[in-house]
């Protein structure tokens, strides 16, 4: 009986720690409300286009998310693009979470009335499981990492 407690304890083990992201990756997951990241400037009128898009446009459809999948949508300057990090781990994300993580950090990196551009930053959303995905607002000319 032993023996099986130990493989038991080990099984679960080895599945948790690739269950998880990276130690880098998980770094873009809790960091929400980190500014910049962009090496370009984006539009501010053209974020806040993006996330009015992605929450009055169809914002109940979902995006299907398996492990290791990016996608991204665009406006004008600005870019979002979405991670799942996860190497096992799959769900489903729907525009108005996308468009609600592109406000947030609109609201947090880049709402000073004095400047029009936005250099981006970092957030977090959840899909339909539970899920925590990577979300980066960056200039649209830029590889989404």
């Amino acid at each position: 009986m032993l023996p099986s407690i130990y493989l038991l304890s080990f099984s679960s083990l080895f599945l948790s720690t690739y269950a998880k992201a990276t130690s880098h990756e998980s770094r873009r997951l809790t960091a929400r409300g980190d500014c910049g990241g962009s090496t370009q400037i984006m539009d501010k009128d053209d974020i806040l286009a993006l996330a009015q898009d992605l929450q009055n446009n169809n914002p109940n459809d979902m995006t299907d998310f398996p492990a290791r999948a990016r996608q991204h949508w665009s406006n004008g300057t600005a870019q979002v693009c979405i991670e799942n990090n996860y190497y096992f781990e799959h769900t489903h994300v729907s525009r108005w979470e996308v468009g609600w993580a592109v406000e947030y950090i609109y609201d947090n990196c880049c709402n000073t009335a004095a400047n029009s551009q936005c250099a981006g930053g970092y957030n977090t959303a959840h899909g339909d499981s539970g899920l925590s995905l990577a979300v980066q607002l960056q200039h649209k000319d830029e590889w989404c990492q």
